[in-house]
């Protein structure tokens, strides 16, 4: 037997089963999958060995298919109570692929219908009418109240059948609210009783501002009717006998003022008879009572308008008595009500000091309206006991006297639920971009450092202070962590702030500093005194720089600027400022007027203006020197015009123009001229006067205005200089043969004035009081962040633009923003500047602002605007709006004015100092200096002289000093007792040290990495000065102060000659 072969046997496909068909109907497939094996043995084959594909497909299912509804969802029952119907519509589809059919595809209606049930009906409200408006004007509520009902026969069930509440509210208007404001003060009654105390009453009405309509007294703040006690002297005892023949004679007398100018026109009388005038005055104060009884019990009573009424007791008949009479002094307050925060249950104090001569009884008012004496004392303390939220608002003190009234700033009152504290222990996410090369160990280049808003705060484990003087707190940093960022040449740590806590204020001095210059030059007036209330508190410097720390009960600020060389005009300013921040102003004083000699035997006129629009008349025989005697030789007078048709002149006018009405609140005067006289002999000594001057002035040909019966006719003002604000010296005439022009006969247009010999000293205005209407601004840097105390200037000209009617400058709040007054009806101009420098408004910005406004930009600098207008939502607002200027609120319109000023520069620090220096708010500063092109970053690191502690790090940026240098000043700990070691290293850019002063280098530097350098500083008492690079700031207790003071240091000049010199370190960049 031997083996044979006929080639390799061929394979065959065993088949699997067919697979379901892949649809029901429509026509689909069905498949079956093939194993190659050896049909002899069934072995399993390679499909190579097979003929054919390893599978096989096959139609199937060709019937046609039917269409299937896809049902929406139900609707709601047709009914919300009861037996109600719920429908539901149908899409015939394709039910394998969703494609959608016709619906005679599908069987059945395309829509469905069920029953549906919510329930047993409840009853229905009916309504009862909406109740009147619970304002009479202004946006208010009404209310309606329900009845539940069974809609089908009306029963009356219980309210719990019907849905809902059985009151609804809903909001009113009934017009807009009338802005009331007292008439004038009608004259005081006759006195009840000619003697032994009477009373006397004087009465106001309230009048809607707009239309001079009579309204209730409720809207107007304040009492209609005031009285007071008239003839408070004893009644003459008719029984007395006839006047002894020796104690009978002649009285004579002189009246003086405290500064010894005779009063002319002053009444004398008997106290207990006063109506019965004996004597008056002559023109030298001199006065004669003939026939008079000397008597132990005779009063004489001296009255003089604008002097406060003196009683002397008479015996002696030998002599000729001197009467010294005081002025009578419109009453101020000093020192204004604070705000106060406090838990609902607690006591809490306001309190207010006021001056005047007589003195001046204090007025206590909540949110406008007056408190009941009866109820609140009027005393220079409003105590509050255990206050609850209603009794939150605003407050403020009125000092009042027969000679006018002023109101105090206004005091909020806030009333919180007992907790804690109110301050919100988690900061507020604020970001600062890190410097380019920079980043937190995450990557990123902005790190959130957090932020506490320092708002005030309270705590309920410190007991309020019972006081006038009460420690503020606000809401500070609290826990503090630290984050790193690396740069490219190493790293330095950032402070974060972690939680906020209610702490005492860090709040540092009230700092105004500025610079004085004079004369159309602005030349630097040096060593220039400076008053405050009367007394010289400091003086400009050799350039003209000043700086002063203000009071911190301080409101308004008034200096008098009195060049001791007597070049330059003396002036009286106010001085905006913001409580714990530095304000600059910048001071011009005008070149004293040229004297004019004259007889003062013979009447002078002299000229204001040098187109005789305005004159002042001195009479003849009226100068008297400083003992009373008649001046014989030559006089001369300096007169200074503030002409208001030049803005140079205005702006640069003593005081702001604004006063007190007769109700103590602050108005704005429209000026027509200021002026200023001083009279003196041949010695330059000041001379007195004993008869009135008299001013005539042309307003209409100054200012281009006429004045009717409507018009308000304009007063004659002198400026008060302690308050800064302008006091009412009586009204111009018109039309008066004494106004009669010597070279023009233009009378009958003029006006003319009197001035009294007792204020000739003063600066004097020409002008109407006119009503307020107020604009919003903003001033903003280019991160959009608001800029504090910058000053804005408010100026308002006539509508013809031929006059400046005046200005106003007050400086923004710490979120940028300000509400400032102007005048309704005038043309409008805004600017702000900061340190001098003007912030620019944006032209897109201006061009979106309401229409009516009339806004544009002139000069660049300036907004022109109608004051008047009456837009929605700001900028300007009307009298009545006023509160919503004040009001922090969004989509508020404003005025805005941007920095143009370089980029932030970085600047994080955390350096504690020893207690002795952070006790008086010092601070020591190195300076160094980089060379190259670009700036640089720099961190610097204090540490104990061996350095073992470390203290803190500053880090800061360089900036460009010239045109390859850059700087910093950066803050270290300042040493005392002990040296204190500053490790600086360059963080950003290739750099290498190159010197470092040799006092300052102890060998602390050799062996270190080139972009690092060491200065050792001595202690306290060794060395500093500028020449080293070494800066040292005083009293640096502010943020402000810390500012001003990084910006002077970077200023110091560090070329001497072709030398660099003036730095602690310096490091050479590439």
């Amino acid at each position: 037997m031997k083996y044979c072969s006929n080639g390799v046997c061929p394979g065959q496909w065993r088949w699997s089963t067919w697979t379901d068909c892949s649809v029901t109907c429509g026509g689909g497939r069905q498949r079956r999958t093939g194993t190659c094996i050896l049909p002899s043995t069934g072995q399993k084959l390679q499909r190579e060995r097979c003929v054919g594909n390893d599978y096989e497909i096959k139609n199937c299912s060709n019937e046609v298919c039917p269409g299937q509804w896809r049902w929406s969802p139900w609707t709601d029952c047709s009914v919300t109570c009861g037996a109600g119907r719920q429908r539901r519509t149908g899409t015939c589809i394709l039910p394998s692929t969703g494609q959608k059919l016709q619906r005679e595809r599908c069987v059945g209606n395309d829509y469905q219908i069920r029953n549906c049930s919510n329930g047993v009906c409840p009853g229905q409200w009916r309504w009862s009418p909406w109740t009147d408006c619970s304002v009479t004007c202004g946006g208010g509520r009404q209310r309606r109240t329900g009845t539940c009902i069974l809609p089908s026969t009306g029963q009356k069930l219980q309210r719990e059948r019907c849905v809902g509440n059985h009151h609804q509210t809903r909001k009113c208007v009934n017009g807009e609210c009338p802005d009331g404001k007292w008439s004038r003060w009608s004259s005081w009654t006759d006195c009840s009783r000619s003697c032994g105390k009477g009373r006397q009453s004087r009465t106001r009405v309230c009048t809607n501002k707009a239309t001079g309509k009579l309204l209730k007294n409720g809207w107007c703040a304040g009492k209609p009717r005031q009285e007071d006690i008239c003839a408070d002297w004893k009644c003459p005892d008719k029984r007395k006998r006839k006047c002894p023949l020796d104690r009978e004679g002649t009285l004579k007398g002189r009246v003086l003022t405290k500064r010894d100018a005779p009063l002319a026109g002053a009444n004398v009388s008997l106290a207990e008879s006063p109506y019965k005038i004996l004597s008056r005055t002559q023109e030298n104060g001199f006065f004669e009572v003939n026939a008079f009884c000397f008597d132990k019990e005779k009063v004489i009573l001296i009255i003089k308008r604008g002097y406060v009424p003196q009683t002397f007791r008479i015996t002696d008949s030998k002599s000729t008595f001197k009467f010294k009479m005081e002025n009578a002094v419109h009453p101020t307050v000093t020192a204004h009500p604070e705000d106060r925060r406090r838990f609902a249950g607690q006591d809490v104090i306001f309190c207010c000091q006021v001056e005047g001569n007589p003195p001046p009884v204090i007025e206590w008012f909540r949110n406008e309206n007056i408190l009941d004496s009866d109820e609140f004392s009027n005393k220079e303390t409003l105590l509050l006991r255990k206050v609850e939220k209603n009794m939150a608002g605003n407050f403020r003190c009125r000092a009042v006297n027969q000679f006018g009234a002023e109101f105090s700033e206004s005091a909020t009152l806030t009333v919180l639920d007992p907790v804690l504290n109110s301050c919100n222990s988690t900061p507020s996410d604020h970001y600062i971009n890190l410097p380019d090369g920079c980043t937190d160990l995450t990557g990123k280049s902005k790190v959130n450092i957090g932020k506490c808003d320092n708002s005030p705060c309270i705590r309920a484990d410190v007991a309020p202070k019972q006081s006038c003087e009460e420690e503020e707190r606000c809401c500070q940093a609290g826990a503090v962590s630290e984050t790193t960022v690396r740069c490219g040449q190493g790293e330095f740590t950032v402070k974060r702030i972690a939680s906020c806590r209610c702490d005492i204020c860090k709040e540092g001095d009230t700092i105004v500093k500025g610079v004085v210059v004079g004369g159309p030059d602005e030349t630097p007036v040096e060593y220039c005194d400076i008053l405050v209330n009367d007394t010289v508190v400091t003086f400009s410097d050799f350039d003209g720089t000043f700086q002063l720390t203000v009071n911190k009960t301080t409101k308004r600020l008034v200096a008098t600027f009195r060049d001791y060389t007597e070049e330059y005009e003396e002036t009286t300013v106010t001085l905006p400022f913001q409580k714990g921040t530095t304000t600059f102003h910048k001071i011009h004083l005008r070149l004293e007027a040229k004297p004019i000699e004259f007889d003062p035997e013979e009447e002078k006129v002299v000229p204001l203006v040098g187109d005789a629009a305005a004159e002042v008349v001195i009479p003849a025989n009226s100068l008297i020197d400083k003992d009373g005697n008649p001046q014989k030789g030559k006089a001369k007078v300096k007169v200074q015009f503030s002409d208001p048709r030049s803005e140079q002149d205005i702006l640069e006018s003593q005081g702001d123009f604004t006063t007190v009405d007769e109700d103590g609140e602050e108005q704005l005067l429209r000026t027509y001229g200021l002026f200023k006289i001083k009279v003196q002999d041949e010695n330059n000594n000041n001379l007195g006067l004993t008869k009135d001057l008299h001013i005539n002035i042309d307003i209409e040909q100054i200012t281009g205005e006429t004045f009717n019966e409507s018009t308000p006719l304009p007063h004659l003002w002198w400026l008060d200089q302690k308050t800064g604000r302008w006091v009412d010296a009586g009204q111009l005439e018109q039309n008066s043969e004494s106004a009669k022009r010597r070279k023009r006969n233009l009378w009958s247009r003029a006006f003319s004035g009197a001035i009294s010999p007792e204020n000739v000293q003063n600066a004097y205005n020409l002008d109407s009081s006119y009503d307020r209407c107020f604009a919003k601004v903003r001033a903003t840097r280019r991160d959009g962040s608001g800029i504090p105390n910058a000053k804005v200037t408010s100026i308002f000209t006539n509508p013809r633009g031929q006059a400046i009617q005046g200005y106003l400058m007050r400086t923004t709040y710490s979120n940028g923003y300000r509400c400032i007054s102007t005048q309704c009806n005038s043309d409008g101009y805004m600017e702000v500047e900061e340190d001098g420098k003007p912030l620019l408004p944006h032209e897109h910005e201006v061009r979106a602002l309401p229409p009516e406004t009339r806004a544009s930009i002139v000069d660049t600098r300036r907004i022109n605007f109608n004051p008047g207008a009456r837009p929605l939502n700001g900028p300007v607002y009307q009298k009545a709006q006023a509160s919503s200027c004040w009001r922090d609120g969004s989509g508020q319109s404003y005025f805005s004015f941007h920095s143009q000023g370089d980029a932030q520069v970085f600047n994080q620090g955390y350096v504690p100092q020893p207690p002795f220096q952070r006790r008086f708010g010092r601070g020591c500063y190195l300076k160094i200096l980089t060379s190259g092109t670009t700036s640089t970053l720099v961190t610097a690191e204090s540490y104990s002289e061996d350095e073992g502690t470390l203290y803190g790090t500053a880090t800061k940026q360089t900036e460009r000093v010239n045109s390859n240098l850059y700087a910093a000043c950066i803050e270290h700990r300042c040493p005392e007792r002990d040296a204190t070691l500053i490790r600086f290293t360059v963080l950003t850019g290739e750099c290498r040290r190159s010197r470092v002063q040799d006092i300052l280098d102890e060998n602390r530097n050799s062996g270190l990495a080139p972009n690092v350098a060491k200065a050792l500083t001595p202690t306290d008492d060794e060395l500093s000065g500028n020449s080293l690079g070494m800066f040292t700031c005083r009293r640096c207790n502010s943020a402000g102060l810390i500012s001003d003071f990084e910006t002077d240091c970077l200023k110091k000049r560090i070329v001497d000659g072709s030398r660099i010199k003036f730095f602690a370190v310096k490091f050479t960049c590439n």
